[in-house]
């Protein structure tokens, strides 16, 4: 049955196919427009990306939202907003080298030194050899931290 142009609406008892649940097709919706804020991000196009964040974070409550908002938010020199978001993008991710090193430059910046100290430190576990691009980075934000200690 055909309701309006290109709407298909399933007849009753027909098959809705694999992924017909509302939460999967939701789910998917999300893992999509994540996706895309992510190539938005690496095309540098972060008020684009930090959009489709705070619709993924504020809509849909999603975790990756705050942490798209916190990043984009951060690379926009938006340190307030920067600074909302990544403690929720940290508790999501802990692990994730981008989060962690943002989160720690951002603290370096407002002069939370224990806080920085402690996220660099991490990332400086997960990331021993520096491959990463945010572990390189990490460890000149650690000289940086050090030198402000003092």
């Amino acid at each position: 049955m055909t309701v309006g142009v290109g709407f298909k609406q399933p007849l009753k008892g027909e098959d809705k196919g694999p992924s017909s649940s509302l939460a999967e097709r939701k789910q998917k919706q999300i893992e999509a427009l994540a996706q895309r804020a992510t190539y938005e991000f690496r095309r540098g196009q972060f008020e684009r990306a930090r959009m489709l964040g705070k619709y993924l974070h504020d809509v849909e409550g999603s975790p990756e939202g705050a942490k798209i908002l916190a990043i984009a938010s951060h690379q926009l020199g938006d340190e307030d907003a920067a600074w909302r978001h990544y403690p929720a993008a940290y508790e999501a991710f802990p692990k994730d080298l981008n989060v962690i090193v943002g989160f720690a430059e951002l603290c370096l910046n407002r002069i939370e030194l224990d806080k920085a100290k402690e996220l660099l430190t991490l990332a400086l576990e997960l990331d021993p050899e520096a491959r990463h691009p945010s572990g390189a980075k990490a460890r000149l934000l650690i000289m940086r931290a050090e030198q402000s200690g003092k």
